[in-house]
């Protein structure tokens, strides 16, 4: 593949996830997972939130997601009688 190529998909990837995470804010469920990942992350917001300057978080627990092991969605489509 020759770099001309390789140069527009690279581009056109970036384009992609730019326009992707342009509208996440803390408040995404994925990205707050992910920004929360770093301990130092978390007491960064909280201390702003709380206005104290030396809260240390100690020890975190980020929300777990459970995949179904057979790959299928179970929903409830039907309206009640």
């Amino acid at each position: 593949m020759n770099q001309e190529i390789m140069d527009h998909e690279l581009e056109a990837r970036y384009e992609k996830y730019k326009g992707i995470l342009k509208n996440l804010t803390i408040m995404s469920d994925v990205f707050m997972r992910n920004v929360f990942k770093e301990r130092r992350c978390t007491e960064y917001v909280l201390q702003v939130i709380m206005g104290k300057k030396d809260l240390k978080v100690l020890d975190q627990v980020l929300q777990k997601d459970y995949k179904n092991l057979q790959g299928r969605i179970l929903t409830n489509c039907r309206k009640p009688m």
